[in-house]
């Protein structure tokens, strides 16, 4: 678990981990209800609105200039296999 909150101290600037959080105390337990949490809001889509959404990306993104640079999606199924 040290590495856990060596991480946590690199983004977030504490020194010393929290004594209690949820009412949880040890190292372990904390993590765990960390990684169940960030676990429960990323959760997938349907397979319905995941196919709408990936549209209206590659819709937008096909037609994205930023920059000077032209960007355009050459390889749809690129996006589908960096998922």
């Amino acid at each position: 678990m040290d590495s856990f909150w060596k991480s946590w101290r690199s983004k977030f600037g504490c020194k010393s981990p929290a004594a209690m959080i949820d009412g949880i105390f040890d190292d372990k337990g904390i993590a765990n209800t960390f990684a169940n949490v960030f676990e429960s809001v990323s959760v997938p889509n349907s397979v319905d609105r995941h196919k709408l959404l990936e549209t209206a990306f590659i819709t937008r993104f096909s037609q994205y200039v930023g920059d000077g640079y032209n960007v355009r999606v050459k390889d749809q199924d690129f996006l589908t296999k960096i998922q």
